[in-house]
C-alpha cells in the first residue's frame, strides 16, 4: 500500500500543475489508484464521435483505441453525467469487479473510472466520497492547445480544504481505538477549520447522546455543566434528525426547535453553533459533531465539508466502538439487533411469510389432523327385478323408459296378442271338430274312435289354457314401486323378442347402500365399524354418513388405477327421492386423528420407500 502522505503530495503537486498533458493524467490515474485502493482506474473522454482513454493505471488495463472501449461502460457514463456518478455492481448473487464512473469537476465530458474488486457496501461508499472529493483537481488553470491530452481546465476558488481533509482521514483510519479515533476527528477538524474553535464529537449509547471527545480536552467530567449543555445541543439535533445551524445576526431555520443551541449560545458566549446528525444501521451507532465559533460564522463549503468527511468517517467509528465493548455486551447488542430485525417494520412480507412457514412447520410437528381414507363410491340395491319377454313376439307398446319411477301393477309394456288370438281361434275349431267326431263314434258304439276324440278335445282345452296364460301375461306390470334402471322405450318399440330375453330392469328405492372402492395402499386402514361421509358427484355440498359393514377381502383390478377392494357401507340416513341406484360419488373413511406432517406426507414416504429399495 502507497505512503498516505505521498498520495496526498502528489495531488497537491497536481493541483498545482497548469499544463494537463499525457504525463499528468497517467501520474493522476497512478494516485487515484493508490489512494482508492483499486484495481485499475482510467481517465476517460466522452465526445460525440465516442468514448476515449486518456490514462488508465495499470496501462493495459483498458484500451486507448476509441473502438475497444466496452460498449457497457456507455450507460454507466450516462447516469454518472446525470447524478455526477454511478455504480455499476456484480449480478446478484456473486462477487466480482465493481465499477465506479464519477465526473470531473470543471471538465466538460471527463470521467474518472474506477474498478473494484468486490467490496462491502460501507466500503463502496467510502471510496466513492474520496473520488467526489478529489475529482476538482484536473480543474485548475485556464485551458489552451488542442491536441488531446494537452488540454488545461479552471475551476476558480480551489483550495486545499479536500486534500487536508483526506489527511486527517487516513489519520482516523490509522487508529485502533474508538476513543483514540474521537479525538484525533475533534482535534483534526479544529486544526484544519480557521472558523471552528472548539469540535465536540458525541455518540448514542443507551438511547442518549453521550459526549465522547471534546478537542483540546484530554479528559473532562461528565457531570459539568458545559458537558450537559453539549449533550442536550448534540440530543437536540439527534432526535430532530436534522443538521442545525445557529449563527449571530442569522435568524434561527424555520420549523426547527434549537432551545438547547440557544441556550448553549447564551451560558458560553458561543458565536455560532451546528450540530450535525448521523444516523447509522443501528440504533446504537448514532454520531453528532458539534461545532462552536466563539467570534465568527462558519461559511457554507466548510460545513459540506464537515458532513462529507463525518460521513466516510462514521462506518469506520461505528466499527471502532464495537470493538471496543466488552464481549458480552457485543454478544448482547448482537442479539438485539437480530430481534430487532426480525420484529421490526422493514421487510414486512418477508417476516410475514417467515412467520406463516414457521408456524407451519410447528404445527405440522405438534398438530393433528383428521386421517382420512378416500375412496370411489356407488349406490346400490340387492332389491331388482326383471321384466323379461313372457313368450316369443313383438313388442306392440313400451309405455316407461330407464330412469322413471314406477309402481307397483303399472304397465311396463304390451306384447304383440294378434298371432296369439289366431292360434286361440284355430285349437276352439279343432276342439269344436274332435267333441263332434266324439259324439258321431259314441252314436255308433264306436268306443275306440270316441276316446281318440275325447283325448284330442282334452288337449286342444290345454292349448286354450296356456293361450289365455300367453294372452293375459302380454301386458308386462311392474312388481312393486321403484325406478327403471334399464331400458330404453325408443329401442323396445317393434323389438322381436325371444322368451326370457331381459326388457326392463326395475329396482326398489328402498334399502340402498354403499359400494365402495378403496385401494390397495389404505386398505390395512379400514376395518368393519368404521364410519365416514359420502358426497355424490353432483350433489358435494351434501354429506351422508355411513358405517362399514363388510369387507370383501379379494382385490379386483378394473383399471389402471392398480389393485382396489370393495367395501359395503351401511347408510346412516334416509333415502332422498332423488336417489338412484348407480349413483357414484367420493366416500371418505374417519381413520382417527394423526400427526400432521404424517397425514400429509405418509403417501410419499411409502413410495420413496420403494423407489429406493435397493
Amino acid at each position: 500500500m502507497a505512503d498516505p502522505q505521498a498520495v496526498i503530495d502528489g495531488l497537491r503537486s497536481l493541483r498545482a500543475a497548469e499544463r494537463k498533458t499525457g504525463e499528468f493524467w497517467q501520474h493522476f490515474a497512478r494516485l487515484v489508484s493508490d489512494l482508492c485502493q483499486a484495481r485499475s482506474v482510467a481517465v476517460l473522454r466522452q465526445d460525440g464521435t465516442g468514448v476515449s482513454v486518456l490514462a488508465s493505471h495499470p496501462a493495459a488495463a483498458f484500451a486507448t483505441e476509441q473502438a475497444e472501449v466496452p460498449v457497457a461502460l456507455v450507460g454507466l457514463l450516462q447516469r454518472a453525467e446525470k447524478n455526477r456518478f454511478a455504480v455499476s455492481s456484480p449480478t446478484e448473487g456473486k462477487q466480482g469487479p465493481i465499477q465506479l464512473a464519477v465526473t470531473l469537476a470543471g471538465v466538460t465530458g471527463m470521467f474518472l473510472l474506477i474498478e473494484l474488486n468486490y467490496e462491502p457496501a460501507h466500503r463502496v461508499s467510502e471510496i466513492m466520497v474520496r473520488a467526489q472529493l478529489i475529482a476538482d483537481i484536473p480543474g485548475g488553470g485556464d485551458s489552451v492547445g488542442t491536441e488531446p491530452g494537452t488540454e488545461r481546465f479552471t475551476q476558480p476558488g480551489t483550495t486545499d480544504l479536500v486534500l487536508e481533509f483526506l489527511d486527517l482521514l487516513a489519520e482516523v483510519y490509522a487508529v485502533s481505538r474508538f476513543a483514540t479515533a474521537a479525538y484525533t476527528l475533534a482535534n483534526g477538524l479544529v486544526s484544519r477549520l480557521q472558523t471552528v474553535d472548539q469540535v465536540v464529537i458525541g455518540w448514542s449509547q443507551s438511547g442518549y447522546i453521550r459526549v465522547k471527545a471534546v478537542s483540546h480536552m484530554d479528559r473532562f467530567e461528565r457531570r459539568t455543566e458545559i458537558i450537559k449543555g453539549f449533550e442536550a445541543a448534540m440530543e437536540e439535533a439527534f432526535d430532530q434528525g436534522q443538521p442545525i445551524t445557529l449563527q449571530a445576526n442569522h435568524e434561527p431555520q424555520a420549523g426547527t426547535i434549537t432551545l438547547a443551541h440557544q441556550q448553549l449560545v447564551t451560558d458560553y458566549g458561543c458565536s455560532s453553533v451546528f450540530s450535525l446528525p448521523l444516523n447509522g444501521q443501528h440504533d446504537d451507532d448514532g454520531l453528532v459533531v458539534l461545532l462552536l465559533n466563539y467570534q465568527g460564522s462558519f461559511s457554507r463549503p466548510q460545513l459540506e465539508a464537515v458532513h462529507f468527511l463525518t460521513r466516510v468517517l462514521h462506518p469506520r467509528l461505528s466499527q471502532l466502538y464495537e470493538q471496543g465493548q466488552l464481549l458480552p455486551t457485543r454478544v448482547a447488542q448482537s442479539i438485539r439487533r437480530k430481534l430487532a430485525t426480525f420484529f421490526g417494520p422493514e421487510h414486512a412480507w418477508l417476516k410475514l411469510s417467515a412467520c406463516v412457514v414457521a408456524g407451519f412447520l410447528l404445527y405440522g410437528l405438534v398438530g393433528t389432523l383428521p386421517h382420512r381414507i378416500e375412496g370411489t363410491a356407488s349406490l346400490t340395491t340387492e332389491q331388482v327385478r326383471i321384466a323379461s319377454a313372457p313368450f316369443d313376439g313383438r313388442v306392440e307398446e313400451a309405455s316407461v323408459t330407464g330412469g322413471d319411477l314406477v309402481t307397483a301393477g303399472q304397465t311396463l309394456l304390451t306384447m304383440d296378442r294378434e298371432d296369439l288370438l289366431l292360434q286361440q281361434s284355430e285349437v276352439r275349431a279343432d276342439l269344436l271338430r274332435n267333441q263332434a267326431e266324439m259324439s258321431r263314434a259314441r252314436a255308433v258304439m264306436d268306443l275306440v274312435e270316441a276316446e281318440i276324440s275325447n283325448a284330442r278335445s282334452a288337449q286342444n282345452e290345454a292349448r286354450l289354457k296356456r293361450l289365455a296364460i300367453y294372452l293375459d301375461q302380454s301386458v308386462v306390470a311392474s312388481p312393486f314401486d321403484g325406478v327403471v334402471v334399464e331400458g330404453d322405450r325408443q329401442s323396445l318399440l317393434g323389438r322381436p323378442t325371444s322368451k326370457g330375453d331381459v326388457l326392463y330392469r326395475i329396482a326398489r328405492l328402498e334399502g340402498l347402500y354403499l359400494e365402495i372402492m378403496v385401494p390397495q395402499a389404505d386398505i390395512h386402514y379400514v376395518d368393519v365399524g368404521h364410519v365416514g361421509e359420502f358426497s355424490f358427484q353432483s350433489r358435494p355440498d351434501s354429506r351422508i354418513p355411513f358405517m362399514v359393514k363388510t369387507v370383501i377381502p379379494v382385490a379386483s383390478v378394473k383399471d389402471q388405477s392398480g389393485p382396489q377392494f370393495l367395501l359395503k357401507a351401511r347408510l346412516e340416513q334416509d333415502s332422498a327421492t332423488w336417489w338412484r341406484p348407480g349413483m357414484t360419488g367420493v366416500a371418505k373413511i374417519d381413520n382417527g386423528s394423526r400427526n400432521a406432517f404424517w397425514v400429509i406426507g405418509h403417501g410419499l414416504v411409502d413410495r420413496l420407500r420403494l423407489w429406493l429399495w435397493w
